[in-house]
């Protein structure tokens, strides 16, 4: 048997027989699509002294805050069984008062770390805060 080529525009069509059943190659490209939406990339905002933090375990849920744990800061700490407290906020700022980033870590069996974060919250009520 002879090879045929059949060609239509587009899209090209390429049949070749060889003594064995038909094979049926497409080659075919279509017009460029149009660009798709923006991605979420990096919020606007932010200040001086500020980085980008994650505020829950969902994608993209960021907001701008304080980089803690500066030297102009109040930073506290403690071990509270189960759960380990590390806190930060801007200097002078009283122990009841809001304003205290607080992180609870919490350390499972297997060795594996969870952490929250409570954002605006007293230190002194840190046990009981509400962590996001």
């Amino acid at each position: 048997m002879t090879d045929v080529i059949v060609t239509t525009a587009p899209p090209t069509v390429l049949i070749v027989t060889q003594n064995v059943a038909p094979s049926v190659i497409v080659d075919h490209e279509g017009p460029p699509g149009a660009d798709g939406a923006p991605g979420v990339g990096v919020p606007t905002g932010g200040t001086t002294g500020q980085a980008l933090i994650k505020t829950s375990g969902a994608d993209y849920d960021t907001e701008w805050a304080t980089a803690g744990g500066s030297s102009a800061g109040e930073v506290r700490h403690d071990w509270a069984a189960p759960h380990s407290y590390m806190a930060s906020a801007p200097a002078d700022t009283a122990e009841s008062a809001t304003g205290w980033r607080i992180t609870r870590i919490t350390v499972a069996d297997a060795g594996t770390a969870t952490v929250a974060v409570c954002l605006d919250g007293a230190w002194t009520t840190r046990e009981g805060a509400i962590y996001g």
